[in-house]
């Protein structure tokens, strides 16, 4: 990324503000928009640091 954020770190919390139950489910929403992670990546350096650390079992 430009911003020099791993967004592959990241993605738990996406996954879960979107539902999803695995980040499986993450990676096909984002596979199918290649303009995606750029706009993630902005959004999420809005609120890095406010969310708690988040993973899947």
């Amino acid at each position: 990324m430009a911003e020099g954020v791993d967004v592959n770190a990241t993605l738990p919390y996406l996954a879960r503000y979107m539902g999803h139950a695995s980040l499986k489910s993450t990676y096909y929403y984002i596979h199918t928009s290649p303009d995606f992670m750029d706009g993630y990546a902005e959004a999420n350096r809005d609120t890095r640091g406010i969310l708690p650390q988040v993973g899947f079992e």
